[in-house]
């Protein structure tokens, strides 16, 4: 499991640092940097930032999943993605 972790660890901290260097959020490692701090956004469910975590994943996040992660910390949201896929993976294996 810890391999797995650090792998999808390290794949969610490029999308994270691809956009919390383009808004110059502090690197505090939390998921709000992804998006403006300064003029935070109305909407966040449907924006390239959660396009490229699906995309990388494969997995579909709802807005509540989004919202979810908006409030976490970089390990915290990697622990939620690797739930994420082990819940796909189990809904595909019972197809």
């Amino acid at each position: 499991m810890r391999k797995d972790y650090n792998n999808i660890f390290d794949r969610f901290h490029r999308i994270y640092k691809k956009y919390q260097t383009k808004y110059k959020n502090p690197d505090s490692n939390q998921i709000c940097c992804m998006w403006s701090t300064k003029n935070p956004p109305d909407e966040i469910h449907e924006c390239s930032q959660i396009s490229d975590i699906e995309k990388e994943f494969r997995i579909c996040l709802s807005e509540v999943d989004v919202y979810g992660l908006y409030d976490m910390r970089l390990d915290e949201a990697t622990e939620y993605i690797i739930k994420k896929l082990e819940t796909s993976n189990e809904k595909n294996d019972n197809k």
